[in-house]
């Protein structure tokens, strides 16, 4: 059984809908945290791009609970192309998910944080800390991410506010069809794939939520600025 880490927490995450923001949704309420799920592909719609979206969401969940003890932001979006191929509309759209979308968030949500002295937790990727022929936007996006994560985790720790960075590596959900159909021979690249991964598979969403849930709780009492890799070994050896 999950030990109840999070018990009478509210947490908002962004990104519910999909493999890991879904998994952490799920992983956060099996440890006792009243969990309010936000996403584009849900009714009512939130868009992390428009700053109005996100603060009606933020303003319904604290209207609902009255705090909002810790966020999760992992929406994302992930186009895959060469600098040839990629348009300039693909870099911006991009961009403006991962990397905009998450200052949003964060942005609407600090006012309600600084007073339940809460959390922040950014999703980014192992693709924060190297590059990626063929994801230029998304490297350059996610590598947003963990500077961002760092920078306000220094701009708010004196409110009692934490703000961390979890970059799992490859795992195994839809959000990298994308990046599949890229690629001319799917059998080569995924074998190629499993021999730079030091486990010789993908992730599951179930194994990323588990450490994301941790830096929610008050077992990462002293964590922030961090970058919690969570990637198999794929960025420890070469």
């Amino acid at each position: 059984m999950t030990q109840q880490n999070l018990h009478g927490k509210v947490v908002l995450v962004f990104g519910g809908g999909g493999g890991i923001g879904g998994a952490t949704a799920r992983e956060m309420a099996s440890q006792g945290a009243e969990v309010e799920v936000a996403d584009l592909a849900w009714t009512p719609a939130v868009d992390v791009t428009d700053m109005q979206s996100v603060a009606d969401c933020v303003a319904q969940v604290i209207e609902a609970h009255d705090q909002l003890d810790a966020v999760v932001v992992a929406s994302g979006l992930l186009v895959a192309g060469t600098l040839d191929q990629m348009t300039v509309e693909e870099f911006d759209r991009v961009l403006a998910v991962n990397l905009r979308g998450a200052f949003t968030v964060a942005k609407c949500v600090a006012p309600a944080l600084r007073d339940s002295k809460g959390s922040l937790v950014f999703v980014g990727s192992t693709s924060s800390i190297v590059g990626s022929q063929g994801q230029s936007a998304y490297c350059a996006a996610k590598a947003g991410v963990a500077n961002l994560s760092r920078s306000l985790a220094g701009e708010l720790a004196s409110s009692g506010v934490r703000v961390n960075c979890v970059c799992p590596g490859w795992v195994d959900t839809a959000f990298n069809d994308d990046f599949w159909r890229s690629v001319s021979d799917d059998s080569a690249t995924e074998s190629a794939l499993m021999a730079a991964i030091p486990m010789r598979r993908q992730a599951t969403p179930e194994e990323i939520a588990p450490s994301i849930a941790f830096l929610c709780s008050e077992g990462a009492s002293y964590i922030t600025g961090s970058t919690l890799l969570v990637d198999g070994g794929l960025t420890a050896v070469r």
